[in-house]
């Protein structure tokens, strides 16, 4: 069965994948980061951005990255936080409700 198309800004994607690794190294949360391996995601991306053909295993190497970080698919290839926002707010146990303070 063939796989559904989606949208993909693949700048984006790159930019944003470099943005998540950075932190993540930065501040050594979760796993240790596989530089090599993120380094192959987002010069992927940059590719696919320049026109290059799908790569099935480069992708499911992204997938692989973006999920055993705990990130959002919907964020790095689409830019949309909606996914990400919501799994966080689903995982609060503060039934406070925030206060947002605009100065």
């Amino acid at each position: 069965m063939p796989r559904k198309k989606f949208s993909c800004n693949w700048q984006g994607a790159a930019e944003r994948l470099e943005a998540i690794i950075e932190c993540l190294a930065d501040r050594q949360v979760r796993a240790t980061v596989d530089c090599a391996a993120a380094a192959r995601a987002v010069e992927y991306c940059r590719k696919r951005a320049a026109g290059a053909p799908e790569d099935l295993d480069a992708e499911a190497e992204i997938n692989d990255i973006v999920y055993r970080h705990g990130q959002s698919l919907d964020w790095v290839f689409r830019g949309d936080p909606g996914v990400m926002i919501c799994n966080l707010a689903e995982g609060t146990t503060s039934r406070r409700p925030p206060r947002l303070h605009i100065a």
